[in-house]
């Protein structure tokens, strides 16, 4: 009988780390939102800054990681976008796929 219920027990906790469908679902909404969250974040702080706000920085946030992407006109405005982003609530990383390109007038 002591056999039969230290089976028993090991199937209760075998069964307790076993994510139902209904578990695996509610963990991705979770993440889903959880990353909605940290990009409306981003977006903030970018818009907070002077500089930064009239430019086309599109920010995506996937698995916690965000995303920066776009073109800006100086290396000073992709390091400050990256800084704004860095210091967003919720941000654990971030990746810079920024494009710098040389302002055309001040090539004339």
């Amino acid at each position: 009988m002591l056999v039969l219920g230290l089976a028993a027990c090991n199937k209760e906790r075998a069964a307790e780390n076993i994510n139902s469908p209904a578990d695996q679902a509610m963990e991705n909404v979770s993440g889903a939102l959880n990353d909605m969250a940290i990009t409306k974040n981003v977006k903030a702080a970018i818009l907070k800054e002077p500089n930064l706000r009239v430019l086309r920085i599109r920010v995506e946030t996937m698995n916690g990681v965000t995303i920066l992407s776009g073109s800006v006109d100086s290396q000073q405005h992709s390091d400050g976008a990256m800084e704004s982003a860095s210091a967003a609530t919720g941000v654990n990383a971030v990746e810079n796929q920024l494009v710098v390109k040389a302002n055309i007038e001040s090539e004339l």
